[in-house]
């Protein structure tokens, strides 16, 4: 089945098309130099002065938000520019995977730091308890957590995906 930007998009004219191709790229590029100043700065240099756990759940943000990027951003611009989808059925379902699995992780990851943050206003004298190990380990449930439902949508109905 072929799918063109009319069909995704609503783009009727060039023009549009054009626009959107621009908006597209300058998402991308903005996300692309954000995250790797956000991964970067925190991984190398150590340059997020807070608290280790929200250290973790940042850097994690970052690395949602680069799969976002490559499963929905670029792809997007690419069929964009060649007006209709181009990557075939496989990469479709990867696609689809990454992008709603990357979008609940982001959501889960900000209720997780927000979550933290709480957790260390309010209890102060317990929150040098709280490790690395310990966020890596609720970063690593949520990611599972949210492919789940991905996974199952496509092992069960691939072509309704």
């Amino acid at each position: 089945m072929w799918i063109d930007n009319y069909t995704i998009y609503g783009i009727h004219e060039a023009l549009d098309r054009h626009l959107l191709i621009g908006y597209f790229s300058l998402i991308s590029l903005s996300s692309l130099i954000g995250d790797s100043l956000i991964l970067v700065g925190s991984l190398h240099y150590n340059a997020i002065k807070q608290n280790k756990v929200l250290v973790v759940f940042i850097q994690y943000l970052a690395v949602a938000n680069f799969v976002m990027n490559f499963s929905s951003v670029m792809p997007g611009l690419a069929s964009l520019a060649a007006d209709g989808w181009i990557f075939g059925d496989i990469f479709c379902y990867f696609n689809y995977i990454a992008y709603t699995t990357g979008s609940q992780a982001i959501n889960i990851l900000t209720a997780s730091l927000a979550l933290s943050k709480l957790l260390t206003v309010q209890y102060p004298l317990r929150a040098p308890s709280f490790t690395r190990r310990a966020a890596h380990w609720a970063t690593l449930g949520s990611w599972l957590y949210s492919s789940i439902f991905p996974l199952a949508a496509v092992l069960k109905d691939k072509h309704g995906v």
